[in-house]
């Protein structure tokens, strides 16, 4: 039972951390476009 929770913990782990690292990126990509079309 134990070792059922172990694996969810770390699934859930493994899917916030990618989440975490999608949001960051597409973050940098809003930076960069405001900086390219600053104008507006």
């Amino acid at each position: 039972m134990s070792k059922k929770r172990d694996v969810y913990q770390y699934v859930f782990i493994f899917i916030h951390s990618d989440l975490q690292r999608k949001i960051s990126i597409s973050i940098r990509k809003l930076r960069v476009f405001k900086l390219k079309f600053g104008g507006f």
